[in-house]
């Protein structure tokens, strides 16, 4: 879609008349979801919202102004706000209230009753033998990348780069700068043995070694952010994970 959209005046005119809708309609899939729907991943909508999306999509499109009036989403109970406060990505650093503050997306593959892989937006959990993939936007441009995840006794699982063991230290991996979603090649399994893991997306314009980011994560001034450990322009997203079994 992307390479397709800057060559084709048609596309580029629907693609705005969607994403217009989208910001209009309350009840509308979050921005993680719709690209998960784009790249073929299983849509998470309740029945009713998707009764309510067959049921009025066209309505809709003739009238979007109309419904962002009178639409109401459905509420949530406290222990869902709290569960969407907990799992919504945070980012720390520089620039994070702007529009160059990063995003990532956690896709969990994980085998069903016939061996088959199928991937989903994580949201708030997974279990403790998943694979995890990864997507992120860059619009401020850092150069360099380190995915990683931590533990609640501070064991830290490394996603991107790669870390094997006896093997050299390795060094963040590149980042393409722009809004994304970039998506990164490969799905990984760490056996996590912890029951809530914090993943990191920590984006710099050095490449930080393994070694410099697990020092910051086991040191650093108490109340300090991951970011403000490593210093520098380092702008990090963490996203809290319960670890099922």
């Amino acid at each position: 879609m992307r390479a397709h959209l800057p060559s084709c005046a048609d596309c580029r005119d629907f693609y705005r008349r969607h994403h217009l809708l989208a910001q209009l309609d309350p009840g509308a899939p979050a921005a993680e979801e719709r690209i998960a729907r784009g790249l073929g991943f299983r849509p998470r909508a309740t029945p009713w919202l998707r009764r309510w999306q067959q049921a009025f999509a066209v309505p809709l499109a003739a009238t979007a102004v109309a419904a962002a009036v009178i639409l109401v989403a459905m509420p949530k109970s406290p222990l869902e706000e709290r569960r969407a406060a907990d799992s919504t990505p945070a980012a720390r650093g520089p620039d994070t209230a702007s529009a160059h503050a990063p995003r990532l997306l956690i896709y969990r593959f994980a085998a069903n009753a016939a061996g088959a892989r199928g991937p989903d937006l994580v949201d708030g959990a997974m279990h403790a033998g998943d694979e995890l993939a990864f997507a992120y936007t860059n619009p401020g441009a850092r150069p360099y990348l380190a995915i990683f995840g931590v533990d609640e006794h501070q064991r830290v699982y490394w996603f991107h780069p790669a870390w094997l063991d006896r093997a050299a230290p390795p060094r963040a991996v590149p980042a393409v700068a722009g809004p994304g979603p970039h998506e990164l090649p490969e799905a990984i399994r760490h056996v996590v043995a912890g029951r809530r893991l914090t993943i990191y997306a920590a984006f710099g314009k050095q490449p930080l070694d393994v070694t410099q980011i697990e020092a910051a994560v086991r040191g650093g001034p108490t109340g300090a952010s991951l970011a403000q450990r490593l210093g520098g322009d380092i702008v990090t997203v963490e996203q809290d994970l319960d670890v099922l079994p």
